[in-house]
């Protein structure tokens, strides 16, 4: 679900955007998530830098896809859930995989396949 920030999400992002407006960005990364552009804006806003550092949305960085009955809600059930048995697993609870979410494999490649073209 790709929802924009609330009211206190905004605020928190305009917060970050004047704690980093003095730091230089050669880019700014970003999800395509409607959130994550929105925050990576008010970094935008804030900075002093000129030029502005370049926006890049990159669907790497999504955050992990879950089904659309997880979507957008208290996460706290299904969290206690994945400890529990990550516990019996005696695996980190990261690595609990949720019928129909995208497999923790998947996230992990994803992401580290973003991170090995930037660094």
């Amino acid at each position: 679900m790709d929802t924009p920030l609330n009211k206190n999400g905004l605020e928190q992002a305009n917060l970050l955007g004047k704690y980093l407006k003095s730091v230089r960005f050669a880019k700014l990364y970003s999800s395509n998530m409607m959130r994550t552009q929105q925050t990576a804006e008010c970094v935008l806003n804030h900075s002093k830098q000129q030029p502005p550092p370049e926006l890049i949305l990159d669907t790497r960085i999504r955050e992990r896809n879950f089904p659309a009955e997880l979507e957008g809600q208290p996460s706290l059930s299904w969290i206690k859930d994945a400890m529990a048995w990550s516990a019996k697993e005696n695996l980190a609870p990261i690595r609990y995989n949720i019928a129909g979410a995208e497999p923790h494999a998947g996230f992990q490649d994803r992401v580290v396949s973003f991170f090995k073209v930037i660094l």
